[in-house]
């Protein structure tokens, strides 16, 4: 078999070997773990997918967002109050938009004092 050389799954007897002919979820969870890495690897390297991962969360709350926000002055705080009441998990996508928006403003550097002219 051509590919990574490492170690395969075997089930053991019993319940292990009949999960692996029906779902062989265990067999590729234990071919994804045991691949060989290298020795300087370290948790630094995992920040990109990390990143990866806030991006599409922020996408996909952001579409949530959109079908339910209206930026109208009579009505924006009747859309903050449904998503807050009425849509599932809607107080968990307003405290991620506001930590986006508050880790957002601390990295542009809202603080900093404006030049001397």
């Amino acid at each position: 078999m051509s590919g990574i050389p490492h170690d395969h799954y075997k089930p053991k007897a019993g319940f292990q070997t009949w999960m692996h002919k029906r779902l062989p979820i265990f067999g590729l969870m234990y071919d994804t773990i045991m691949i060989p890495t290298p020795k300087n690897l370290n948790w630094m390297w995992i920040w990109g997918v990390v990143l990866t991962f806030c991006l599409f969360l922020q996408i996909i709350t952001g579409i949530v967002l959109v079908m339910h926000y209206t930026p109208h002055i009579d009505n924006a705080f009747d859309s903050v109050e449904h998503i807050m009441r009425d849509v599932n998990a809607g107080w968990a996508i307003l405290v991620e938009t506001i930590m986006f928006f508050v880790t957002s403003v601390r990295r542009v550097g809202s603080k900093k004092f404006p030049p001397n002219s």
